[in-house]
């Protein structure tokens, strides 16, 4: 039964406390980095076409509907952003008519510009909602497994030692 527990006490010091430091890094990387919409690039311009057009997303590596807005700042950058989501799709499909008219989108660049927010007149049409449940779940996993885990390895020193846990401490 000693090398049972040897190997126990070494995954649980190797593999389940790394395991809950990393989940709890992430949640609260998560919690701080990413609820921000200063992340994401803006563009201030001019809308040039929108509609809804049958894409290919990189990510998913399928062809899919999505809703395309061409924008065109006033440095005469154009940028192509667009979203999948139903819902979004949904809101937007009032742009249509609207060429020409003035537009803020904020973006990401890492999901092939893909909208977060959208604000046309000085109103949101689309506001970006951080993935907090996401981040709350990584960090309660990770906690919890980091807690469990230390209190293992404090309180079952014999099991990578092979004694009495009163000799290991005197």
């Amino acid at each position: 039964m000693g090398i049972i527990n040897k190997i126990q006490y070494l995954k649980a010091f190797f593999r389940m406390l790394p395991l809950g430091l990393i989940s709890l890094y992430v949640g609260i990387n998560g919690f701080i980095n990413e609820t921000k919409l200063s992340r994401f690039n803006k563009i201030t311009g001019k809308i040039i076409y929108c509609n809804t057009k049958r894409i290919y997303s990189k990510i998913s590596r399928t062809r899919d509907d999505a809703f395309v807005i061409q924008v065109v700042d006033n440095n005469f950058d154009t940028i192509t952003c667009h979203t999948f989501v139903t819902t979004f799709r949904r809101k937007l499909r009032n742009l249509e008519g609207f060429s020409g008219r003035k537009i803020s989108i904020w973006y990401d660049t890492e999901l092939e510009n893909s909208i977060k927010q959208i604000e046309y007149n000085q109103q949101l049409l689309i506001k970006y909602s951080a993935p907090i449940l996401v981040h709350f779940f990584f960090t309660l996993l990770g906690g919890v497994y980091t807690i469990l885990t230390i209190m293992y390895l404090v309180k079952y020193p014999e099991h990578l030692f092979g004694s009495n846990k009163k000799k290991i401490l005197k």
